[in-house]
C-alpha cells in the first residue's frame, strides 16, 4: 500500500468542521438489561497540524463554540483544547489499557504496512491505541483499526460503574466533503467478561465563513505550555507500565491542567509568586558558609521566556541546592512544617552537661493546604510501592535478603 496516500489521507482530516457525536447502546447481555438513552452532541472544530515527518503525524483538535441564551443573545467563543490522534506508520510497540487506569506497553507482530492511531483526552493523557491499514478507492480513504482495549469515554466513567472498558474497533473514511469515524465498542467487565455493545459515529463536515480566530488565539497563547506537557508524556509513557492518578489536588486531571494553562497564561506572577510564598527562594541561613541562592525565574527579568512557566510546572529550570530540595521533603513528610536543617543538636564536653543546645526552628509552618499534602504524598508514596513505579527499586519491602 503506498505510504504517499495514506499520508494524504491522514494530513486531509486537517481544517475547519461542524463535528456531531452520536452514540447508541445496541443491546446487553441479559435479558432485563436497560439501554442508556442515545447519546448526541455537536460542535465546531479546527484540526491542525502538531508534527508532519514521514513516518508520524500528529493533529490537534480544537473546539469552539457560540452559544444562544435564553433572551436570544449570542455569549462566546468558548474554546476547549480538544483531543489528538497521533499517526505512526508500522508501530511496533503500542499503548494497551489493562484496567483502573493503567497502561502498558504491548508489542505486535503483524505491523507491517499498518498505521497506528494513538487517541490522547483534553489533557494530553493517554486513552487509546488501535492500528490498522489504510484502503484507498476513487471515492476516498478508509481506515480499519484492530480492535483493542480502552477506559470508559468521558461521558460515561463519572456515572455507569457496571462495567470496566471496551475493547473497541475504531473506522475512518475520509471523502471530500470531511472525514468520518466509526466506533465498534464492546463492553466488558474486566477481566473479559461480555457486558454490552454500542456504536459510535463523529462526522467532521467541513465548513467555510466561520471564524476561528479566537480559538488560533488561544493556541498562540498556550501551545508552548502543551507542548512541555506533550513531551513529559511522552517520557512517562515510554516506560513499560503507566498508572495514573483519578485526580491531582482533588480535581480531575483534565481540569488542574487546564487551569495550569488558562489562569497563568495571562498572569505567570501568579504561580512563581506561589513559590516564593512557600520560601524557595531563599537561603536556608545555614550555619555553615557556602550555600547557594535557589534561582527561579520571575516574569520580566532577562533569565524568562515564553517557555519558561510550563517547564517550570515540571520542575524544570530552576536551581536548588541538594540540601535545600531535601528541605522542602522533609515538609512534605512532616505535614506542611518546614524545618531549618541541623548539623549538631548541642555543643560540649563529652560525658558533660551540654554548655549550648541546638533549638529546632521552624522555617514556615505549613507550606500548603492539607489536600495539596496529601495528593502529594501519594504521588511519591506510588512511586517507590508500585510494581511500575520508577523508584520501586528502591522498596525494601519487596527486597528479600
Amino acid at each position: 500500500m503506498c505510504i504517499r496516500d495514506s499520508r494524504l489521507a491522514i494530513l486531509s482530516m486537517v481544517g475547519e468542521y461542524r463535528v456531531s457525536f452520536e452514540f447508541i447502546e445496541t443491546f446487553g447481555s441479559k435479558n432485563n438489561y436497560k439501554l442508556d438513552n442515545p447519546y448526541q452532541s455537536w460542535g465546531t472544530e479546527m484540526v491542525i497540524v502538531l508534527n508532519d515527518e514521514p513516518n508520524y503525524i500528529s493533529l490537534q483538535h480544537i473546539m469552539m463554540m457560540y452559544f444562544e441564551d435564553e433572551d436570544g443573545s449570542i455569549s462566546g467563543p468558548y474554546i476547549q483544547k480538544h483531543w489528538r490522534q497521533d499517526w505512526t506508520y508500522e508501530d511496533s510497540k503500542i499503548l494497551n489499557y489493562r484496567n483502573d487506569k493503567i497502561w502498558d506497553l504491548l508489542v505486535v507482530d503483524d505491523y507491517s504496512d499498518t498505521w497506528s492511531q494513538s487517541v490522547y483526552q483534553v489533557d494530553d493523557s493517554p486513552r487509546y491505541e488501535s492500528y490498522g491499514m489504510w484502503l484507498h478507492s476513487e471515492e476516498g480513504s478508509r481506515w480499519v483499526s484492530k480492535a483493542t482495549p480502552r477506559p470508559l469515554q468521558r461521558r460515561e466513567f463519572s456515572v455507569r460503574d457496571d462495567y470496566s472498558l471496551l475493547s473497541g474497533l475504531n473506522k475512518i473514511t475520509v471523502m471530500p466533503w470531511g472525514w468520518v469515524m466509526e466506533e465498534l465498542n464492546e463492553k466488558i467487565i474486566f477481566p473479559n467478561k461480555y457486558h454490552g455493545s454500542e456504536f459510535g459515529i463523529a462526522r467532521y463536515q467541513r465548513i467555510s465563513n466561520y471564524d476561528f480566530a479566537p480559538a488560533r488565539d488561544y493556541w498562540n497563547d498556550t501551545k508552548d505550555y502543551w507542548s512541555i506537557v506533550r513531551d513529559r508524556w511522552s517520557e512517562v509513557l515510554s516506560q513499560d507500565k503507566v498508572c495514573l492518578l483519578k485526580n491531582v489536588e482533588g480535581k480531575p486531571m483534565y481540569m488542574y491542567k487546564f487551569e495550569l494553562a488558562e489562569n497563568y497564561k495571562n498572569n505567570p506572577k501568579k504561580f512563581v509568586d506561589r513559590l516564593y510564598n512557600m520560601g524557595l527562594n531563599d537561603v536556608l541561613g545555614l550555619s555553615i558558609k557556602g550555600e547557594g541562592k535557589p534561582l527561579i525565574p520571575y516574569p520580566g527579568e532577562k533569565n524568562w521566556s515564553g517557555i519558561s512557566l510550563p517547564w517550570m510546572a515540571f520542575g524544570y529550570g530552576v536551581m536548588m541546592t541538594p540540601l535545600q530540595t531535601q528541605t522542602f521533603y522533609k515538609a512534605v513528610a512532616n505535614d506542611g512544617e518546614m524545618v531549618k536543617p541541623s548539623f549538631i543538636s548541642s555543643i560540649g564536653t563529652l560525658g558533660e552537661k551540654p554548655v549550648y543546645k541546638i533549638d529546632r526552628e521552624v522555617i514556615m509552618s505549613s507550606i500548603c493546604s492539607e489536600q495539596t499534602l496529601s495528593s502529594v504524598k501519594t504521588m511519591l508514596r506510588n512511586v517507590v510501592e508500585k510494581p511500575w513505579g520508577t523508584a520501586n527499586n528502591i522498596n525494601l519491602s519487596l527486597i528479600h535478603i
